[in-house]
């Protein structure tokens, strides 16, 4: 394509993204960053490959249930894409890993559905400035936005200043999903990472919201918020977001 070519091929392979779950989002996500020719690929995901998982986490089939997650998405990735780096971490991302080796990627992709994480994610990036994609589903429908792209960027906290309660919010295990739902949208947050890595598209952040149903698509633009406070990195070391989240709704904050 005359908008990549040789120099947008050697920035794909120069960079490195860490895609933080391999699940219905993260497994799309990963097979096409690496298809694409990223050239160093992480993994974090500490959960076990399930039977009701293979409708939608294609990089799996029965034989690997019960099995790591990062660890099975890196042994098939290095299998058909060998000429990229890929770096499992099979653990629950915390505090003290985010500070380890965020540092050692570009970008990052949310591809989880704890939203503990997504707090979690957003703090650690901001303070060390990296930008990261957000993605998430709801029945038919899902969204996604590139956040803190630059120290004037919005980030998640723009768009959600409270989280939601993990006890109702909805979620694949309770409200099941089609497979394909996950896996489009976990290829757009490929899509907008392989933008970012070239340089491509827009500059403002914006959520991006599509309907499949109706195959209505609409976008709302976030606009940073001039109350926000930036965390330092001891106050971030100093959170457990478990709590915080559940503090949020229980008032013991």
């Amino acid at each position: 394509m005359p908008e990549i070519g040789q120099e947008g091929q050697q920035k794909l392979i120069q960079s490195s993204v860490l895609v933080i779950g391999a699940g219905g989002l993260g497994c799309p996500a990963l097979s096409y960053l690496a298809a694409t020719g990223v050239g160093k690929i992480g993994i974090v995901d500490f959960d076990q490959v399930e039977m009701s998982n293979l409708h939608r986490q294609l990089l799996y089939d029965e034989s690997d249930i019960g099995k790591n997650k990062a660890l099975q998405s890196d042994t098939k990735l290095a299998a058909q894409f060998p000429d990229c780096k890929v770096v499992s971490y099979p653990k629950e991302l915390d505090n003290k890993l985010a500070m380890e080796i965020f540092p050692e990627y570009n970008i990052l992709l949310d591809c989880t559905d704890q939203i503990h994480t997504r707090y979690l994610i957003n703090d650690a990036c901001r303070v060390l400035n990296k930008p990261w994609i957000f993605g998430a589903i709801q029945g038919f429908e899902s969204q996604f936005a590139l956040l803190n792209a630059s120290k004037e960027a919005a980030d998640f906290r723009d768009i959600f200043p409270i989280p939601a309660n993990p006890l109702t919010a909805p979620n694949c295990e309770n409200d099941g999903t089609i497979g394909v739902i996950p896996g489009i949208t976990g290829m757009f947050q490929a899509m907008e990472c392989v933008k970012w890595i070239l340089g491509l598209g827009e500059s403002s952040t914006v959520l991006h919201f599509f309907n499949y149903m109706d195959y209505q698509k609409y976008e709302m633009e976030i606009i940073p918020s001039k109350e926000r406070v930036n965390i330092t990195e001891l106050e971030f070391m100093q959170t457990d977001y478990r709590e915080y989240v559940m503090a949020c709704h229980y008032k013991k904050m």
